[in-house]
């Protein structure tokens, strides 16, 4: 028998497939950011795949993603995002949530560009992050295009 696409990322393998797209996501490479944020968005829209998602992902890279200059890559990012949100409890987990599974190491908090990936959980600046849904809200609304401010809409009720 074959396998759905949500089974296929319960497994080892596609879980180390969620990995690697929201690590890429930190690309310096725009292409790359662009293809791995729309695989996001578009595999985010099942549920049980946004699950895993949510589990994976790292919500700094998440918010730098909303900070973005590109529109593409706010729209991308705000997919991910309504469709995270729509999971159970989600908001409550997230706001739980102090740490994200990568650390950007920089100091500019507007662009993923510059930062040094690490995975070094006992990072002063990892332990301090806190998602930042008013921040994330106000630069979806800077968004020049309709659809961030549809999938805004979306996210804001989930608030």
């Amino acid at each position: 028998s074959t396998q759905s696409t949500g089974d296929l990322y319960h497994t080892e393998k596609g879980v180390s497939k969620l990995r690697l797209w929201v690590f890429l996501c930190n690309s310096e490479e725009f292409e790359t950011v662009r293809a791995c944020a729309g695989a996001l968005a578009i595999l985010s829209e099942t549920e049980s795949i946004a699950e895993k998602i949510f589990e994976e992902m790292d919500w700094r890279t998440l918010q730098e993603l909303c900070y973005h200059e590109s529109e593409e890559i706010k729209h991308r990012a705000s997919a991910i995002l309504k469709n995270l949100l729509r999971l159970k409890d989600s908001v409550t987990r997230l706001k739980s949530l102090n740490t994200p599974r990568f650390n950007m190491n920089n100091n500019n908090n507007s662009s993923a560009e510059g930062g040094e990936i690490s995975d070094d959980h006992d990072d002063e600046s990892s332990s301090n992050f806190k998602f930042d849904f008013e921040g994330v809200i106000r630069a979806l609304q800077a968004s020049k295009i309709k659809p961030v401010h549809e999938n805004l809409k979306i996210i804001k009720t989930q608030l």
